[in-house]
């Protein structure tokens, strides 16, 4: 009996320094940055000794990431922000 074979998944896409920075509207400098000071920012992965590439999904991961966090930090602001204070029940 034949089985069949699901297809590969797909290769990750490796973008450039170049190809993050405008895909993401950053500067280098401000790309290089971000990976300096966030410790979960996306790793490089150097493909030679000065040819380092960015895995689109962990990028895309990273800012569904942090996008949620966003929005979580909102909707708790509002949260409290809605409570009324000491100053407006007494009144």
């Amino acid at each position: 009996m034949a089985t069949k074979k699901s297809p590969a998944p797909a290769p990750d896409r490796l973008l450039t320094t170049m190809q993050a920075c405008e895909r993401y509207g950053l500067g280098r400098t401000a790309w290089w940055e971000r990976g300096r000071r966030d410790p979960t920012f996306p790793k490089p992965k150097y493909i030679g000794d000065r040819a380092p590439r960015w895995s689109l999904a962990e990028v895309e991961q990273y800012i569904a990431r942090k996008t949620a966090e966003r929005q979580q930090r909102a909707a708790g602001a509002v949260t409290k922000r809605a409570q009324p204070t000491t100053d407006e029940v007494a009144a």
